[in-house]
C-alpha cells in the first residue's frame, strides 16, 4: 500500500510540475516569438516608408535627413538585410533594391514572386519575413531577412526545452530518493507502534 501511495504521490507531483513549465516555457516562447514579428514588421514598414533606403545616420544620432528631430528617431541596424521589388498594376518591374543582400535581379525576382505567389499581406517565406503592399498604381513586395533573429529564438527555444527537461528529471531523481527515505521512516516507525502495542498488550496480560 505505502509503495503505491508512493508511486501516486510521484506521479501527481511530476505531473503538475510538468504543467506549470509547459505553461511556462511556452508562454515565454510564444511572447518572444510575437516579440520577433513585430520586430521584424516595424522594420518592414520603415523601409517602406523610406523607400527601402536605408537611413545613412548612425543610430545615436537623433535626426532626420533635414537636420531635425524626428521620423528617424528610431534608426534602422544597417547590416539588415532585405529585399524590395515593386510592380506596377500591369505586373512590370518598376524597381528593385537590394540591401545587403548578394543576389542578382534574376534571384531577387524569383524570390519576390515566391513570396508574392505565397500569398497573404503579411507571412513568412523561409527566413524571410515578407509584406506586399497594394495601391492603386503599384504592388510593393518587401522581404526582410530573419536567419539570425530565427536562429536566436530556435536556440533560446531549444535551451529553455532541454532545462526544462533535466529540471524535470533532477526533480523525479529528488523526489524519488526523498519519498524513498520517507518510505524507510514509515516503516521504522510503524515497526515501533507495533512493537510497543505489543509490549503494552503483554504486559496487560500479566
Amino acid at each position: 500500500m505505502i509503495k503505491k501511495l508512493r508511486i501516486k504521490f510521484i506521479l501527481i507531483a511530476m505531473l503538475s510540475l510538468f504543467g506549470v513549465l509547459a505553461v511556462i516555457v511556452t508562454s515565454i516562447n510564444v511572447l518572444n516569438y510575437k516579440e520577433l514579428v513585430y520586430s521584424a514588421d516595424e522594420t518592414i514598414k520603415r523601409l517602406e516608408d523610406t523607400g527601402a533606403i536605408m537611413p545613412q545616420y548612425p543610430p545615436s544620432l537623433d535626426i532626420t535627413p533635414d537636420g531635425e528631430g524626428g521620423e528617424f528617431n528610431t534608426m534602422l541596424p544597417s547590416d539588415i538585410r532585405y529585399l524590395s521589388v515593386v510592380y506596377n498594376s500591369e505586373g512590370y518591374i518598376l524597381s528593385i533594391k537590394k540591401g545587403n543582400m548578394n543576389l542578382d535581379n534574376n534571384e531577387a525576382l524569383t524570390l519576390s514572386e515566391a513570396a508574392y505567389n505565397k500569398g497573404g499581406e503579411w507571412d513568412f517565406y523561409g527566413n524571410y519575413r515578407y509584406h506586399i503592399r497594394f495601391t492603386q498604381e503599384t504592388i510593393q513586395v518587401t522581404l526582410l531577412d530573419c536567419t539570425r533573429v530565427l536562429d536566436t529564438y530556435s536556440n533560446f527555444l531549444r535551451i529553455s526545452l532541454i532545462i526544462s527537461a533535466s529540471g524535470l528529471v533532477a526533480v523525479l531523481a529528488l523526489i524519488y530518493i526523498l519519498s524513498g527515505i520517507v518510505v524507510v521512516i514509515f516503516g521504522i516507525v510503524r515497526r515501533f507502534v507495533y512493537d510497543v502495542a505489543q509490549h503494552i498488550l503483554l504486559m496487560g496480560l500479566w
